[in-house]
C-alpha cells in the first residue's frame, strides 16, 4: 500500500531527528528513514550550541537533556599527539557572556543522548513515521 507523506527525510542522526520533530509540531507528516537499526553506543558529538539548546527547549526537551550534561570541567578542548602522547595545548570554552542575549547556554551533552531525547519526543507524534 502506498502512503502519501509530503516529507521524507533520510538519516536518523540529531538533525533528520530534529526536522521530523519540528515538522510534525507543525502538524506535516514525514517519514524518516535510517539505515542503522539503533542509536550509536559511543558518544560522536559532544556539545550543543546555545541556539540549539533554545530549540530543544522550545520543544521541552532541554531540562532532560541537562540532566546528561558533562561536568563543567570537561567544557575545554585539548589538542595531544595521541590519545597518550603529549599535550601541545588546551582551550577552555568561556559560556560567561551567553545570559546576555539567551535564556539557554551551550549544553556539553552527547550525542547519544540528543538523539535517544529527540527519538522519544518524536514518538509522541502521529505525523511522524519513522523506519
Amino acid at each position: 500500500m502506498m502512503k502519501n507523506i509530503p516529507v521524507l527525510i533520510v538519516g536518523g542522526g540529531p538533525v533528520g531527528l530534529s526536522m521530523a520533530l519540528d515538522l510534525a509540531r507543525q502538524n506535516v507528516r514525514s517519514l524518516l528513514v535510517e539505515r542503522n537499526p539503533g542509536f550509536t553506543n559511543h558518544p560522536r558529538a559532544r556539545g550543543v550550541s546555545t541556539r540549539t539548546m533554545e530549540l530543544f527547549r522550545q520543544w521541552g526537551n532541554a531540562t532532560e537533556l541537562v540532566k546528561y550534561e558533562q561536568p563543567k570541567e570537561a567544557l575545554r578542548f585539548i589538542w595531544a599527539k595521541s590519545f597518550q602522547g603529549e599535550e601541545i595545548t588546551r582551550v577552555a570554552m568561556d559560556i560567561s557572556d551567553v545570559s546576555s542575549y539567551s535564556p539557554s547556554y551551550p549544553s556539553f551533552v552527547t550525542q547519544d543522548r540528543v538523539e535517544e531525547s529527540l527519538y522519544h519526543s518524536l514518538t509522541n507524534f502521529e505525523e511522524a513515521e519513522t523506519q
